[in-house]
């Protein structure tokens, strides 16, 4: 079975695409029942430390959209002792919710699933962790990713809403100049359960608060590939000939002036022969898969 029938409760699958995908966000009841295999809540503990190995940023302590220094100081306390429980987490996290960046690195039940994601949507994949106590704080504020997000819930309970977005197709995390929106009026308010799935397309604002219950949930990231990157890898290209490295001639020596100009035309015809090139399209996109594929199969589970 693929992974993307499990992700949309077994939902039409062209339909989701045509109507969906990017396009609105949507709440999947029970979708992610079978998804529960890949990780266990008594695995909390052991991932936190396996976080805090790879170093900071990766485990992080939230609360109203802000890292609390104190509390992430205590947990990295707590996992140092090798009997620490989910209970201790709750503990020492005090009401914020734990977030746990790249879980995959961390625990290989997750690493299987993004193995399966990576195979099914053909893309690089994200994986993060947020354990929320009950009756806590809400972890992040309102926000947007630059990513299509699937929010695996595998226990306990969230209260979502979801907002139009400001600006299309965004690929900056920056907030400056952008309006947030009418949080009067969001697309989709309600209660995320432990089972369901919901769909967040890029750039769709949202906010999830805790409930009284406890909650654990995983966030896909679908990081799929736009002209932007194809641009990246150009100056990537290019950047390898001595050609392009060279200083152009200054303005300010005699004849700089149309040297500069011919130094650019000649700069310009490099690339746009780069662009030509027959194989240009396939390199890009052997390059991209070796990427995503060393970024997916490169874990360790040394904690675990």
């Amino acid at each position: 079975m693929n992974i993307i029938d499990e992700l949309i409760g077994h939902s039409d699958r062209e339909r989701f695409w045509q109507q969906t995908w990017t396009h609105k966000p949507a709440h999947f009841p029970g979708a992610a029942v079978g998804l529960r295999q890949y990780l266990d809540r008594d695995d909390l503990p052991a991932i936190a430390a396996a976080g805090f190995e790879e170093g900071f940023p990766r485990v992080m302590v939230d609360e109203h959209g802000r890292m609390h220094h104190g509390k992430f100081q205590a947990v990295a306390d707590a996992v140092k002792e090798p009997e620490t429980t989910v209970s201790d987490l709750i503990d020492v996290c005090d009401g914020a919710t734990l977030v746990v960046n790249g879980v995959a690195r961390m625990h290989e039940g997750i690493a299987k699933l993004q193995r399966a994601l990576f195979t099914a949507f053909e893309e690089h994949i994200t994986i993060n962790g947020y354990y929320s106590p009950p009756s806590g704080t809400a972890g992040l504020g309102l926000h947007f990713d630059r990513w299509d997000i699937f929010a695996v819930h595998l226990r306990g309970a969230k209260r979502w809403r979801i907002y139009p977005p400001t600006q299309v197709d965004p690929v900056q995390a920056t907030f400056k100049e952008k309006p947030t929106p009418d949080e009067d009026e969001p697309l989709f308010e309600g209660i995320v359960r432990g089972g369901d799935v919901m769909y967040i397309p890029r750039g769709f604002w949202h906010l999830v608060e805790p409930t009284d219950e406890e909650c654990l949930h995983l966030t896909l990231g679908v990081h799929v590939k736009k002209g932007i990157d194809v641009a990246q890898w150009l100056f990537n290209e290019t950047s390898k000939a001595d050609s392009m490295r060279r200083n152009m001639p200054l303005t300010c020596f005699p004849g700089g002036a149309k040297q500069q100009l011919d130094a650019v035309a000649e700069a310009v015809e490099e690339v746009r022969a780069m662009i030509n090139d027959d194989a240009a399209v396939k390199n890009f996109l052997r390059y991209r898969f070796m990427h995503e594929h060393e970024l997916t199969w490169s874990f360790k589970f040394s904690a675990l």
